[in-house]
């Protein structure tokens, strides 16, 4: 991990897990994670983790059982917004970090 230098494994592709660690690493860094767009952020988190727990359904085709997943244009869509939200909040909090390390 980047603030306390410690090596965190992660097992499978949970975007959930993936999340806690970042607002536990800003809390260590001595960031707030208080602010309405974390807030927003963890609730995207948290809706597509319950559409896809094991990180699968948005980046392969098929399921482990090779059936295909079947998403509907809203759901992509959705999607496209999710994935707007939560990448340019990761970009801000890496220039924030990046600043303030000097």
């Amino acid at each position: 991990s980047w603030h306390t230098g410690e090596l965190v494994k992660f097992l499978g592709h949970s975007l959930s897990e993936r999340w806690e660690e970042l607002l536990r690493q800003l809390r260590l860094a001595e960031y707030s994670t208080l602010d309405e767009w974390t807030a927003h952020c963890s609730k995207i988190i948290a809706e597509l983790h319950t559409l896809d727990p094991d990180g699968m359904r948005f980046r392969y085709p098929n399921d482990k059982a090779n059936e295909p997943f079947v998403n509907s244009k809203v759901e992509l869509e959705d999607f496209g917004r999710a994935y707007w939200h939560i990448s340019t909040y990761c970009d801000a909090v890496t220039t924030m970090v990046q600043e303030s390390d000097g």
